[in-house]
């Protein structure tokens, strides 16, 4: 009788008989649901309950036919989680989708990873690459058995908009009016000699500031200083100020009481990793950085807000801010400085469609805010790199204000704004030397199937040699910016080349006992396209 009567089993009660929740409706199956043509593109999928909870088995297929619009003109697809509540990965670190799951189909030979958890405000923004060069039908298949979900996701093909197809030559006018001449001396700046790759394993480190972000790939090492800190930051840097980077963000989240006495416990067990000091006035919680790209977006990594586990799903819109014209994250910076910070709130988060969080493959992803950032001298946006440069052996510098020292026991949350310029942007050769080792798996040997075939390409390295002293970007610098100064402007323009990401490290051959660490970013030359068209959502 119960599930005759649309009900669902859920255990047992007196007697040893089934109980039977009747507001827990088993949906079954809602059948294939085909939609799409040139006078209208773009459709909604939702689940069968709408805006109802359903719960139970369930096999919704959504078909979005683009065959017949593909060359009219538009440049992508969004798929926008309106409103998405789905169970979560599992409790173990980097789970899968367990119970409910969302796939995005369609590719040629591949699909990327499965969405689940608390979506609501995601977009997943598709662009026309070699991965999608066959994509006629976008095919969204939702398999569901958990106890409650409901989701609304708008499909919809998306053009450029003028501005961003003008983008580069736009933002390098804004920024020749806004910057003034960097107080840098040029003359000093030298390519960084070729270094020889570690024979040694490899440890693939996350630039995100919780500890739940440990090495994906372990070495295994025997070296108890280096286990235990497993992120980036920007180690042996200096103190510096806002308005030498008006373009650094700070990500806070606003969890309640409630949970932050549960993290407190999980992620900040010893007071080392802990921001919130005595005499700390700090609002919030800093886990990332970020950079201005637009006076309505926030260019951030997508390993951010990527939900990993049960316990720490994608982040919720409400919970987040951006903070930008800050120095000092403890002291009020009206007081200290003389000059006011600003924050937002965040209208949309924009994920690339194929980011994978086990290789941090695809990490990157644009912050639309609800209101239009006000510029002033310690607000400013950063250009971006152009399509298809390199910046081999070019001298770079990023910011943040992540952990000042690889080891555990000298690990420490700086509040004053962190930043190094001593960084040098690293040859392929060299970079991809470390890829092979970190993920197993040669450059050939991944470029032959579909889903990696930009594996390599979509990355670059830097490393920091300045005699015993490494330039690193560490936990709490994800998402911030690397960036070089373009020396055919005058005065020489801030153009930013990457994403912080992750690490490698391994053992330096020549010096037995001294790590190497090799600093990874998401390109944004190689981005550039997919940023413009995230930006037009």
């Amino acid at each position: 009788m119960c599930t005759t009567k649309r009900g669902k089993i859920v255990g047992y009660c007196a007697n040893e008989l089934p109980c039977c929740d009747f507001t827990a409706k088993n949906t079954g199956s809602c059948g294939t649901v085909r939609v799409g043509s040139s006078s209208s593109p773009s459709a909604v999928f939702q689940s069968p309950d709408y805006p109802d909870f359903s719960s139970g088995d369930l096999n919704c297929n959504f078909q979005f036919d683009i065959s017949n619009v593909s060359n009219k003109g538009y440049d992508g697809i969004q798929l926008n989680f309106e409103d998405a509540y789905m169970e979560g990965p599992g409790f173990a670190r980097h789970s899968p989708c367990e119970t409910d799951m969302i796939f995005i189909r369609g590719f040629k030979y591949w699909q990327p990873p499965a969405w689940c958890g608390n979506l609501t405000g995601y977009v997943a923004v598709i662009d026309k690459t070699k991965n999608t060069a066959f994509l006629k039908v976008v095919n969204i298949l939702a398999l569901m058995s958990g106890f409650r979900y409901k989701w609304r996701i708008s499909v919809s093909l998306i053009k450029r908009s003028a501005t961003s197809k003008n983008s580069e030559t736009e933002m390098e006018n804004m920024e020749n009016e806004l910057y003034p001449s960097p107080n840098i001396n040029y003359a000093d700046i030298q390519p960084q000699p070729e270094v020889r790759q570690s024979e040694s394993r490899s440890n693939h480190r996350s630039r995100f500031h919780t500890k739940r972000h440990a090495p994906i790939f372990s070495d295994n090492s025997e070296d108890e200083e280096m286990d235990p800190i497993a992120e980036p930051f920007i180690v042996n840097g200096e103190d510096t100020n806002i308005t030498d980077v008006p373009w650094q963000a700070s990500i806070r989240t606003f969890y309640p009481d409630s949970f932050l006495k549960m993290a407190s416990k999980t992620i900040n067990n010893t007071d080392k990793f802990n921001q919130e000091k005595e005499g700390c006035s700090m609002e919030g919680r800093h886990f990332c950085g970020a950079s201005i790209i637009s006076n309505k977006h926030v260019l951030c990594a997508a390993h951010c807000f990527h939900g990993m586990t049960k316990l720490y799903g994608f982040k919720r819109l409400d919970h987040v801010k951006v903070f930008l014209g800050e120095t000092d994250l403890c002291e009020d910076d009206l007081v200290k400085y003389g000059r006011k910070s600003q924050n937002y709130s965040i209208d949309k988060i924009i994920f690339h469609y194929g980011y994978d969080d086990i290789i941090l493959m695809h990490d990157v992803v644009i912050l639309k805010l609800k209101e239009k950032i006000k510029f002033n001298d310690y607000i400013k946006p950063i250009a971006l790199s152009k399509r298809n440069k390199v910046y081999y052996g070019q001298q770079a510098k990023s910011s943040g204000w992540g952990l000042t020292n690889l080891t555990a026991k000298g690990a420490s949350l700086p509040t004053i704004l962190q930043s190094t310029g001593k960084m040098f942007v690293e040859n392929k050769t060299y970079c991809d030397a470390f890829l092979e080792k970190g993920w197993a798996a040669s450059k050939s040997l991944m470029a032959s199937y579909p889903k990696y075939y930009n594996a390599y390409e979509s990355v670059f390295c830097t490393s920091s040699k300045n005699d015993s002293i490494s330039k690193l970007v560490g936990s709490g610098d994800s998402g911030g910016s690397i960036i070089v100064f373009d020396k055919t402007h005058d005065p020489p323009l801030p153009v930013q080349i990457g994403i912080v990401s992750y690490g490698l490290d391994g053992l330096e051959s020549k010096r037995e006992h001294d790590n190497v660490f090799v600093d990874f970013f998401q390109s944004v030359s190689f981005y550039r396209d997919w940023i413009d068209l995230a930006m037009s959502v």
